[in-house]
């Protein structure tokens, strides 16, 4: 009896958190003041590092989307214009690159997302388009897209767009544009564009189920079921939030970028991930994270996780699409090897770098493709 009291009591506390609220009563989390940093062991289990295999054909600029499904990793370069996949243990097994004005290929890819039900790779292109391959990258099918978009998440038989907010002078209709079948729906009207082309790193939309949205000057994350939206989640910054009375001009986004970060401003959340237990989200302000705990409702921020095994501080992170409940840490070849500069000339650095670490620098060289520090989150 007592074992059923704690876990009702459990899920009536998860059942309160901010993300299960419904629209017209959703829950706002209010940030509070945390520490610099966060040992990853305090939400993070279930750590692997992963050396990407390094090849001439395998060359990985940026980890701008990252995919697992069914052992494998696809990994959105964008940079490169490629989509690489490796298996698990970071062997390569082929490489999407496509360029070109054919039917079959692009000028760029901006986003790519799996589609479960049919174990295909979607490439979100330009020109706008939706090009599709199956798991061991073979062409299979494209269709063009009649306006330009940002991103691409799918749910089922559902395919959502995040639209241009402001494209041929003039404010979009909609911020996402919903596709089921041959049916077109919009969502969501577009708030007053006053950074019209500014962008951060990041995703707006998330590769979950159900999926996540997060647009500029708005606090609040959207929930994206069906062809509807609802608010799930509205945060509030506090001191970061960005006034109401500096709304009232067209910023470019160096002026954007810089009046936030002399104020510590947050005009946009990216890369929301949903657990079961907790809710994170980057802003505009560095690559700080930040954790919303569903006991609590309250949000701190951090600005780095400590990696306990190799002694290594992380910072930003990437989510993972495809497999609930999972964010990797991505480590360059370039600061991994100014950290492996700094251990072979000074001894006292070497002395306190731990075994693991030392043997991942051995291995990483100036043109080595990224490490993944890899997780699953509480």
């Amino acid at each position: 009896m007592r074992t059923k009291y704690f876990l009702l009591l459990f899920l009536l506390l998860l059942g309160a958190g901010c993300a299960t609220s419904q629209y017209g009563s959703e829950a706002t989390a209010v940030l509070e003041e945390g520490e610099p940093s966060i040992a990853d062991t305090t939400f993070l289990y279930d750590s692997r590092v992963i050396a990407l295999e390094t090849k001439d054909d395998a060359l990985i600029a940026r980890v701008n989307r990252l995919i697992e499904w069914k052992g494998n990793l696809y990994i959105l370069d964008k940079a490169g214009k490629q989509v690489v996949a490796f298996n698990m243990d970071g062997k390569h097994l082929f490489t999407i690159h496509r360029v070109g004005m054919g039917p079959e290929e692009y000028s760029a890819v901006m986003d790519v997302a799996i589609d479960k039900r049919k174990n295909q790779l979607v490439l979100l292109t330009e020109p706008s388009a939706l090009l599709r391959f199956d798991a061991e990258g073979n062409f299979i099918s494209s269709r063009k897209l009649p306006g330009y978009y940002h991103s691409i998440a799918l749910d089922g038989d559902f395919i959502y767009l995040e639209n241009e907010t402001y494209a041929n002078g003039r404010l979009s209709e909609n911020s996402i544009t919903a596709i089921h079948g041959e049916e077109t729906t919009g969502l969501l009207e577009p708030l007053i564009e006053i950074a019209p082309f500014c962008f951060i790193a990041g995703h707006q939309l998330s590769a979950s189920s159900p999926v996540l949205f997060t647009r500029k000057f708005d606090n609040t994350i959207y929930k994206l079921e069906n062809q509807s939206a609802s608010p799930s989640c509205t945060i509030d910054f506090m001191n970061e939030t960005f006034p109401e009375d500096a709304k009232d001009k067209v910023y470019d986004c160096r002026d954007l970028n810089k009046f936030s970060r002399e104020k510590g401003l947050v005009y946009l959340m990216t890369d929301v991930t949903e657990t079961s237990e907790h809710l994170l989200f980057r802003t505009n302000l560095f690559d700080r994270l930040y954790i919303l705990s569903k006991w609590d409702d309250a949000v701190r921020k951090y600005d780095y996780i400590f990696q306990s095994e190799y002694g290594y501080n992380l910072h930003g992170y990437t989510p993972v699409g495809g497999e609930k409940e999972r964010i990797c840490f991505v480590a360059m070849a370039g600061s991994l090897m100014s950290l492996k500069s700094l251990v072979e000339t000074y001894p006292k650095v070497k002395a306190k770098t731990t075994v693991k670490m030392l043997e991942l620098l051995n291995r990483v060289e100036e043109d080595s493709n990224p490490v993944l520090f890899y997780y699953k989150v509480k």
